[in-house]
């Protein structure tokens, strides 16, 4: 009798400990269950992930990485900690282990209006060098980042296929976010499909809820793409969902990587430019300062690109040249704050000696942003002259080369 009146004094407390978990727009527990199961668009292949709950499991050293946006990087709430990433990592951290996670290293990578082009010039040193090894989870969040255009979607699918090509037994979870003017999963899904990626759609479960009105548009959204701290537990339980449920499911075989890229043309194998190395000469020219002013990390409040080239308002006006052996080159530039008493203006950019395009920053409308320009494309590596100058009447205004990105 006693043992029973034990066991059912345990069912009490833990239903009446649930029960009281109030969930966004005050949704009942079987609702908001049913909500992160259809968040799940696809298991994928299973294999590395079940490695990496197995691994976490076990108390083994486990590194994860949240790479991405705004979304990612904890903007809506009034502290960037209660973004789904840091949420996810609390929860892990919670359920799977017995010790809070001591042997978890957590790394959140998100960057604000950066898209996929952009994280894959960040990659190794945000990631891989910030872990001090490749992660064994990797989320990756740019579909309310990027646009419709190939490049983007070059970027991503070169995302999935670095990380796997580093560490084939990186678990990677594409995370498609909400905005109320949608995202791109539609462009993104095919890519993580090739790869047979784990994927989340919470586009899909918040214009549903919006649309039959389970969901408060106020309580998933702080503007038209940030979520609420509620919003961002909510993406971060849809994850755990994803987990739980692998958990449970039996392993798959172990896949093999594609050894042809799903688009016709990639951008694999990029590495952020730092310094001259075997491919790469450097002249900065007039563009020989820091700019201290680039985009910073909420984690860190330190700006995320230290190593920049920067044409200083006085600097003398000679060329920044590189001297290359690529294939392909990103350029990261600034979009200069409307707030800033620092005025910037226009630069010319020259590959291989003919005159390309004109970066005009002189309206000085961003935010402190950065944009990027996919500047050289070839099917093969080839030696590359490339030159960014002043032109004549902004010489004595400012220029930000935030980062310089390429593969051969």
């Amino acid at each position: 009798m006693k043992k029973i009146f034990i066991f059912i004094f345990s069912i009490f407390i833990f239903s009446s400990a649930y029960s009281q978990t109030k969930h966004i727009s005050n949704m009942s527990d079987k609702d908001y269950s049913a909500l992160l199961q259809e968040s799940i668009l696809s298991y994928g292949n299973n294999y590395n992930l079940k490695l990496f709950l197995d691994k976490i499991k076990k108390g083994e050293k486990v590194s994860i990485a949240a790479l991405g946006g705004s979304v990612t990087e904890g903007a809506g709430p009034a502290l960037f900690t209660d973004g789904y990433a840091y949420q996810f990592n609390r929860k892990i951290r919670t359920q799977f282990t017995k010790d809070n996670g001591k042997n978890i290293f957590f790394d959140g990578a998100g960057l604000s209006g950066t898209p996929s082009p952009i994280g894959l010039v960040r990659y190794e040193q945000d990631v891989t060098k910030v872990l001090k090894q490749n992660p064994d989870l990797l989320i990756i969040e740019f579909a309310v980042n990027d646009g419709g255009e190939q490049t983007h979607q070059r970027g991503f699918e070169a995302l999935i296929h670095d990380a796997l090509t580093n560490n084939p037994n990186t678990a990677i979870i594409i995370l498609y976010s909400a905005a109320t003017y949608g995202n791109t999963q539609n462009q993104m899904i095919p890519i993580a499909n090739y790869y047979n990626i784990p994927q989340i759609s919470i586009l899909n479960i918040v214009n549903k809820s919006i649309n039959n009105k389970t969901i408060n548009e106020k309580d998933f959204y702080t503007d038209i793409v940030h979520p609420t701290k509620e919003g961002h537990e909510l993406v971060a339980d849809c994850l755990m969902q994803l987990l739980n449920q692998t958990n449970k499911n039996k392993q798959n075989e172990k896949p093999a990587i594609p050894t042809k890229s799903y688009l016709e043309s990639n951008l694999f194998g990029f590495k952020q430019i730092l310094s001259d190395n075997q491919d790469v000469k450097i002249t900065s020219g007039g563009f020989n300062s820091i700019d201290s002013q680039t985009q910073y990390l909420q984690k860190t409040k330190q700006s995320n690109f230290p190593f920049n080239w920067y044409h200083k308002p006085g600097n003398s006006n000679d060329s920044f040249n590189l001297e290359i052996n690529c294939k392909n080159l990103i350029l990261v530039y600034k979009e200069n704050s409307q707030y800033s008493n620092v005025k910037f203006g226009k630069a010319d950019l020259f590959i291989d000696g003919k005159y390309i395009k004109t970066f005009d920053c002189s309206k000085n409308n961003g935010w402190g942003n950065c944009l990027f320009e996919l500047i050289i494309d070839e099917k093969v590596s080839a030696k590359h002259s490339v030159q960014i100058k002043m032109q004549d009447d902004s010489k004595d205004l400012g220029f930000t080369i935030v980062a310089l990105g390429y593969s051969k």
